[in-house]
Formats: C-alpha cells, sequence, structure tokens
C-alpha cells in the first residue's frame, strides 16, 4: 500500500508564517524577577525542504556536518528508529537526498527566553498591527525560537492565527514590527517596501567619535557565510547604501540616525563596521576577533574567512577541520586552504606539546603521554554550562521508557544576561513616501544624549562575541543562540535582494550568530 505523503511545511515566501493550529502546547512561564518569558519544554516537528547544499550527500553526512548541536551518535539513533525521517518515511544512513525532499526531525524542544516585557501593539486596525518589538525576541518562528517569537506571542494572547510579518528585524533589535492581519495587506506593503516607497530610519550606538554631518556610505555587501549569518563590504557584493547622521557624542561613544536606502542583510551593521564604529555591543561585528581596526575601511574575504573560522572554533571546539568547513559551508579551494592550515596548525601544537613532555625529563610513561598529547585547543579541557566535561554532553544517547533521550534534559544552561539580549540598534520610524501612514516608536534608554552606561563597554562588552557576568565569555553561546542556520535575522527589511530562507532547521537547536 502507497504511503501517505508526508505534509509539506509552510513557507513565508508565500508569507505563510506558521501554521493555524492552535498552540496547544505553547505554555509560557513568565519569571518575573528576571524578567524572562519562559516555554516548558515540548515535542516539536521540524520540517524543511532539502536545501541545495545537501542534495547528493547522505542523510548521515548532513546531520553530522551539519547540525552540531548533538552529538553524531544521536543523529544516527534517530535515523535508525525513524525520527529522522525523509518524505515521512525511515530511511538507510546511506540514502542520499535528493531535491524537493522533506526531511523531518521530532525533537524535545527547550527554547532560549525572551524578555517579558516591552512587546506591544501601538496602533489596530482592520488589516495591520504596528509592533513595538523589545530586543530578544524573533518576529517569527527561526532556529531555536518557535513559540517565543512576536507572532507565536500575539497568537497566544489575541487568539487570532492569521499573522504575516511585513518587515524582518532582528532578534536583538528592537524597534517597529509590521504585522499584517491578511495575505492581501501583507503583498501590498512588501511591494511597497521593494519598491522603495517606505522609509526606514534607525537609530544606533557606535563606538567613538562619529564625524559630524549628513552623508552616505555607498559599499556593495556580500555575504561570506550564510551559515554564520557573516557578511561583509566586498567588490563582489550586492549594491548597497545607507545614510548617516551624528545625533550626539558623550565622550566615549555617538548616537548615530540610520537610514537603510538598499535593504541587504546586516546592512547598517556592515557599513557602520566599515566606517571604523562598530555598534558598541554587537556581537558579531563589534568583538575583539576583528583586532584593532574592527574591520574599518573593510577586510579581505580570507580575513573574514579567518574570522568566521575562529567563531566556529570557539563556539564548537569539538569540531574537527573537515567538520567545520561542513558547517561553515566552505567548498573548493576555501576548503581547501582551511584543511592545509588547520592541519599545519595541530602539528605545530602536537610538536610544542611533545617538546614540553620531553623536557620533564625521563621514563617511557612521559614519553607516552607527549605522543598522545593533544591540541591546545582540547575536549578534556572543556567545560558545559554545569561545569561538565564536554564528553558528558556528547556521550551516545540512551533510550529511555521507550524514548530516546533528550539531550538537552541532561544539562543546564543559564539565563542570558540583559546585555546578550540586546544590540544597542532601534528601528524608530518607518513612513511611507506617498503620503499614506506614518510610525513611530519611542526611543530606548540608550538612545538618550546622557546615556552613561557604556562607560565600561568597551572593556566589557563581547570580547569573542558574547559576555558572562565575569566578563568572559560562554564558549558554547559566541554564536548567539538564535535565527535559523541560514543566517535568517536583518537589519532592514526583506527587500527586494534578500531571500526570505526556510525559518526552521531540521537538525535542531543550531548555535548561531545573530544573522
Amino acid at each position: 500500500m502507497a504511503s501517505t505523503p508526508a505534509p509539506l511545511p509552510s513557507c513565508r515566501k508565500d508569507f505563510i508564517t506558521s501554521e493555524s493550529k492552535p498552540l496547544k502546547n505553547a505554555n509560557y512561564i513568565i519569571d518575573k524577577e528576571k524578567n524572562l518569558r519562559r516555554v516548558e519544554p515540548y515535542d516539536f516537528k521540524y520540517q524543511t525542504f532539502a536545501k541545495g547544499r545537501w542534495l547528493g550527500r547522505t542523510i548521515e553526512d548532513v546531520f553530522a556536518l551539519d547540525f552540531q548541536d548533538r552529538p553524531k551518535k544521536y543523529y544516527q539513533k534517530a535515523i535508525e528508529l525513524g525520527i529522522i525521517t525523509i518524505n515521512g518515511e525511515k530511511k538507510s544512513f546511506d540514502y542520499t537526498i535528493r531535491n524537493g525532499d522533506v526531511i523531518e526531525h521530532t525533537t524535545h524542544r527547550h527554547e532560549p527566553p525572551v524578555v517579558a516585557t516591552g512587546l506591544t501593539i501601538d496602533r489596530y486596525q482592520t488589516d495591520l498591527w504596528v509592533v513595538h518589538k523589545p530586543p530578544s525576541i524573533p518576529v517569527h518562528p527561526t532556529g531555536r525560537y518557535h513559540h517565543n517569537s512576536v507572532l507565536h506571542i500575539l497568537r497566544k494572547q489575541y487568539g487570532d492565527a492569521q499573522l504575516f510579518p511585513v518587515n524582518r528585524i532582528d532578534r536583538l533589535t528592537s524597534g517597529i514590527a509590521l504585522i499584517a492581519r491578511n495575505k492581501e495587506r501583507a503583498k501590498q506593503l512588501m511591494l511597497d517596501l521593494q519598491k522603495r516607497r517606505v522609509e526606514k530610519t534607525y537609530v544606533a550606538r557606535v563606538v567613538g567619535k562619529f564625524p559630524e554631518g549628513y552623508f552616505e556610505v555607498d559599499q556593495p555587501i556580500r555575504t561570506i557565510s550564510h551559515k554564520l549569518g557573516l557578511n561583509i563590504v566586498s567588490s563582489r557584493g550586492k549594491p548597497s547604501a545607507t545614510a548617516f547622521i551624528r545625533l550626539s557624542y558623550n565622550g566615549r561613544t555617538s548616537v548615530v540616525w540610520c537610514r537603510p536606502i538598499t535593504g541587504r542583510t546586516h546592512q547598517i551593521r556592515v557599513h557602520l563596521q566599515y566606517l571604523g564604529f562598530p555598534i558598541v555591543n554587537d556581537p558579531l561585528y563589534g568583538n575583539s576577533l576583528w583586532e584593532e581596526k574592527r574591520g574599518k575601511g573593510g577586510v579581505t574575504e580570507k580575513v573574514a574567512w579567518e574570522v568566521a573560522e575562529k567563531m566556529t572554533k570557539t563556539a564548537y571546539p569539538h569540531m574537527k577541520p573537515a567538520e567545520i568547513a561542513a558547517f561553515m559551508g566552505l567548498q573548493g579551494e576555501e576548503r581547501e586552504a582551511m584543511m592545509t592550515a588547520a592541519k599545519a596548525a595541530e602539528e605545530k601544537g602536537k610538536g610544542k606539546a611533545a617538546e614540553k613532555e620531553k623536557g620533564k625529563g625521563n621514563g617511557k610513561a612521559k614519553g607516552k603521554r607527549a605522543a598522545q598529547a593533544e591540541p591546545e585547543t582540547s575536549r578534556k579541557a572543556l567545560r558545559t554550562t554545569r561545569g561538565k566535561k564536554l564528553e558528558t554532553v556528547l556521550a551516545p544517547p540512551r533510550m529511555i521508557e521507550g524514548k530516546l533521550e533528550c539531550p538537552d534534559c541532561r544539562i543546564h544552561r543559564p539565563d542570558p544576561t540583559p546585555e546578550q539580549m540586546c544590540i544597542w540598534l532601534h528601528a524608530i520610524s518607518y513612513v511611507h513616501r506617498g503620503g499614506g501612514w506614518n510610525f513611530v516608536c519611542p526611543a530606548p534608554d540608550w538612545a538618550q544624549p546622557k546615556f552613561e552606561d557604556d562607560r565600561d563597554a568597551l572593556d566589557r562588552y563581547w570580547k569573542h562575541g558574547n559576555l558572562r557576568d565575569d566578563g568572559k565569555p560562554h564558549v558554547e553561546d559566541v554564536l548567539s543562540p538564535e535565527d535559523d542556520d541560514e543566517g535568517d535575522g536583518s537589519d532592514e527589511d526583506v527587500n527586494e535582494d534578500e531571500d526570505a530562507s526556510d525559518a526552521e532547521t531540521v537538525g535542531s537547536d543550531i548555535v548561531m550568530m545573530d544573522g
């Protein structure tokens, strides 16, 4: 008997943002003390069409190399038990993924918390809601976030299944989010954005004394890694332009008015980095891996790949070079160059370790230790959020009461700090050029001229992309846990050249840069 075909996943390109079924398993817990909205863990089925980079590869290879939040043995067991399926059917490890395949992964989902307050609807119209979005909440379900998204929180609160996001602002960015109430209004507003009939204005707080006066940056932007959501100014990029005006300077940092003329991913952030004035607490374009110049004047693609590799290694120290290359999406010469450099670095590390052990002197025992010495980035030196060894988290999965154990249930992730839940970038106004409407969102505290909480920012914020209470980065959170594996988020809207890629990731909660 022919099997029943798997239901097709929803597609944002058709303005279908999520299924219209009731959110039965969306059980929110409000932590008033920490001002966090939590979601009780729940069973969830990821669905996605096969991505281009997966075609021709085995299902085992895709999950082992492209998804790194769970050990390879977990994915092998999940494939064996039919927890991971293709077109609704259990497949063998060596099944080759084809164009049009629908890949599903049923998992026990643990969503990160978001801020509990600040999400408000400023204007109720028959076919449009103008929402003031606080930082930390993605507009639509994406990556590790599903119920903790603007769409699902509003659906839960107002019982309205038909909500269609018009513009996408980054999870960490605050400000105006336009939510249409029907498909027709969504298409109309999207067309207005594509035809540049809408003026979008942002404010940002940047490092240093920004120049006075009005000027435009007209530099093309290219996506270096969709996986990491990393973009740079490049002659091979797409035309991009942003206008800037300094609004204030407090002796340390500047508040800058920003108007994206085009709508590339991370356009404001990339152009500010190019000028040498990155957003103060930007975990991607303002972190220390860009070194002293902070990307001023642009960087070569080679340097950008080196930064991306360091970010990946810091977030996933257990990865081998081949896994890092696959995760970053490297191919051809770029992949070979990275593999060669990684091998040379590993051999150099082993040589230094062997010399050190040999210098300690005598005995076969010491010689044996030297021969077995690991590189400096060693698995045994790594700790999880509870202080357990990495092997504890990456241990083979167990069967508990007939079900595959959830790896996330065996560890405890600390709550994000307030600094980790925002960047100082805010969508302050959307104005229709034809005079049809004008929406404004009040400026946040950090945009005030006499703001003082930036005093220790340059010394304390975003070392290698993230911050812990003691000022040191979380190893596993350097690639901030948000957005999907395609670097989904954008400072600006989904405009004429920005692809609205798949909202869900099959592999489960990939820890990604804020894209």
